[in-house]
């Protein structure tokens, strides 16, 4: 299937929408850096939903190619549309984070520059939202595409995250998450705000989703409304490639990483913040104890490669300058 059958349907209809006096029921934060070749597909698709009373916030991370433009075209096309560009790249996760604090929205749906997503997904995830008030994160079921948005397969890797407690959530996204796209669903703001949101380490989104288990139930609608697109600029081309997850996560950063270390300080941090009781907390940090156990060899490489960083780079500072 082809992007341009299902992004765009209806938005020559919706373009002049206007944005609601009152704050909308719903936010779209849309992040991008460099997105010029699929931007436009996917703020079609935002722009082409059957639910059309929304803000809609496109927020530009210093881009340096034709992204400007295109996002004050449509700004000045749709009054739901506002943009915000930052003026130096923060990386991708506080740019996600910084769209959600200019919505004004009771639900946050992020979305991606690269992905697109089908006419009824807002309206479908909303009808499971305002009617399962213990929901706080409902996404649908994704199709993936390449660069020229060719169908690839269907992403069927169902994820049940709706068990009762706060520590079966969090133990059994852990255990099972896979492909993360979740985060891109629809979200409520409430539970949002009590999360500490993306941190800037490598797989950030992982943190962020566990946490967010801690506040509620997540609903996989079985509809495959996302399109999600890999390509060679995509944050999930190359996973094991640490320099360009850094340049993705904290462009700016000269610090010796220790991801892996940040990602399980952050674990440990979103269960202690919980409104969890105190049975499910220990349940949760004996989880998180045995599961740096079972990462120690990783762990413990990234503790050796840091050391040899720091060693290399105070031996260099020590070295006298040379002289002619």
């Amino acid at each position: 299937m082809k992007e341009g059958e299902m992004a765009g349907a209806k938005s020559s209809k919706q373009i002049s929408g206007k944005m609601p006096k009152t704050p909308p029921l719903v936010s779209v934060g849309l992040p991008v850096y460099n997105g010029e070749r699929y931007l436009r597909t996917s703020i079609e698709s935002i722009l082409g939903q059957t639910f059309t009373e929304f803000e809609f916030i496109i927020v530009d991370n210093a881009s340096t190619d034709g992204t400007e433009a295109i996002c004050r075209e449509y700004a000045a096309r749709d009054k739901r549309i506002r943009y915000h560009r930052n003026p130096v790249n923060i990386g991708a996760p506080r740019n996600f984070n910084k769209a959600f604090e200019l919505s004004t929205g009771t639900y946050l749906k992020w979305s991606t520059f690269d992905d697109y997503v089908a006419p009824d997904y807002i309206e479908k995830c909303l009808q499971v939202m305002e009617s399962h008030p213990d929901v706080v994160l409902c996404y649908p079921r994704a199709k993936l595409i390449d660069g020229e948005g060719t169908f690839l397969g269907n992403y069927d890797y169902v994820m049940n995250v709706s068990q009762s407690t706060p520590s079966e959530r969090f133990i059994y996204l852990l255990k099972n998450i896979a492909l993360a796209h979740h985060h891109l669903g629809l979200i409520r703001s409430s539970a949002l705000k009590q999360t500490s949101l993306h941190s800037s380490h490598v797989a950030a989104d992982i943190n962020f989703l566990a946490e967010l288990s801690l506040y509620g139930k997540f609903y996989e609608l079985p509809e495959y409304l996302l399109f999600r697109r890999f390509h060679s600029g995509s944050s999930s081309w190359d996973r094991k490639s640490q320099k360009r997850q850094v340049e993705w996560s904290d462009p700016r950063s000269t610090r010796i990483r220790l991801d892996r270390w940040a990602a399980m300080r952050c674990f440990f941090k979103a269960v202690r913040r919980s409104p969890a009781s105190f049975g499910d907390k220990v349940a949760m940090r004996n989880y998180l104890i045995h599961r740096m156990y079972w990462e120690k060899a990783t762990l413990a490489v990234e503790l050796i490669n840091a050391f040899r960083i720091a060693c290399r780079r105070l031996f260099r500072i020590q070295q006298p300058s040379s002289t002619l």
